[in-house]
C-alpha cells in the first residue's frame, strides 16, 4: 500500500545539487517569498544606492576576470581598474583563464616537473618566500585538505574559490574544517546574486556560510563582468547590500572586503 503523504515527503527532500532541496526551491519560487523576504530581513529597509560607498574605500576584490576570457566579460582590465579608483579601491587582483599562459602551459609543467623531481621547486615554499597569496581553484574537499594541511605548515596564506558553486560545492562542515587550518572561505556576488549562469541557488545560504565560519575567516570578492552579469564594480556594489540587508554588520563586510584580503596578498 503507497503512503502518499511519506513519498511527497521524500520528494521535497529530494536534492538539487549538492545540498539544496526541492522544498526549498519551492520556497525560493512561492509568489509570497519576497513579502516573507522582507518580513524576515527588516534592515532591507534601510538599504539605498550608495550605501556600500564608504565601505568601498580601501576595498581590495581579489578575485576578478577580464575581457578576453572563453566566458565572454564586458570590461577589459583597464575599464575596471578605472571603475575600482573611482570607487576610492585599493587594490584588485586579475585571474585568467587561459590568456597569455596557454600555449606555454605543457612546457611550463614539463619544467616543473622537471624541477621538483630534482627537488628545486615547491610552490607553497615560493608563495611564503615571495609573499604571494595562492588561490586553491575550483576543486574537491578531498584534494583541498591535504593542500591546507601543507599550507599551514609552512605559513602559505590561501583562499577557497567559490566553495559554494555547484562546480565544487563545499558542505559546511568541510568549509569550517579547511577554515580551522587557516585557509580563507571564498564568498563571491555568484551564488548571493540570482545569475543566468546559476538560476538555481539559495541567495541564503552565503549568509548562513559567513555567520557559521565567521566575517575574520572569510573573504568577499565579484568574480561578475560576464556579459549577462553586472560590471565587476557594480555587482560588488550590489552584493554588499545585500550582506547589509540580510543582517551581515558594516563592521563584518569591512574585515571580508579589506583587512582579510589584505593579509591574503601580503598587503597588510
Amino acid at each position: 500500500m503507497c503512503d502518499f503523504a511519506a513519498d511527497q515527503e521524500a520528494a521535497r527532500q529530494l536534492l538539487v545539487g549538492r545540498v539544496l532541496t526541492v522544498e526549498r526551491v519551492r520556497q525560493l519560487n512561492a509568489k509570497d517569498y519576497f513579502y516573507q523576504m522582507l518580513k524576515d530581513n527588516p534592515e532591507m529597509l534601510k538599504i539605498y544606492p550608495g550605501i556600500e560607498n564608504k565601505l568601498l574605500e580601501g576595498a581590495i576584490d581579489c578575485h576578478i576576470h577580464a575581457f578576453p576570457d572563453f566566458v565572454y566579460r564586458s570590461q577589459d582590465v583597464i575599464q575596471i581598474a578605472i571603475d575600482a579608483s573611482k570607487a576610492g579601491m585599493r587594490a584588485l587582483a586579475f585571474k585568467d583563464h587561459w590568456n597569455i599562459s596557454c600555449n606555454a602551459a605543457f612546457l611550463a609543467q614539463r619544467h616543473m616537473d622537471y624541477l621538483v623531481e630534482k627537488g628545486e621547486l615547491e610552490i607553497m615554499k615560493m608563495a611564503v618566500a615571495k609573499k604571494v597569496g595562492i588561490g586553491f581553484g575550483h576543486t574537491d574537499f578531498k584534494e583541498l585538505l591535504p593542500l591546507a594541511k601543507k599550507a599551514k605548515e609552512l605559513g602559505v596564506r590561501a583562499t577557497l574559490d567559490h566553495p559554494l558553486l555547484e562546480l565544487n560545492k563545499l558542505l559546511l562542515e568541510e568549509m569550517l574544517e579547511l577554515a580551522d587550518l587557516g585557509v580563507y572561505v571564498g564568498t563571491y556576488c555568484q551564488p548571493m546574486i540570482p545569475s543566468l549562469y546559476q538560476p538555481v541557488t539559495d541567495p541564503m545560504e552565503t549568509i548562513k556560510t559567513i555567520r557559521a565560519i565567521g566575517p575574520e575567516r572569510c573573504i568577499i570578492g565579484s568574480d561578475f563582468g560576464q556579459v549577462l552579469h553586472m560590471d565587476s564594480i557594480d555587482g560588488m556594489r550590489v552584493f554588499i547590500r545585500a550582506l547589509l540587508a540580510f543582517g551581515i554588520k558594516e563592521h563584518e563586510v569591512g574585515v571580508m572586503l579589506h583587512d582579510n584580503p589584505a593579509k591574503l596578498m601580503w598587503l597588510d
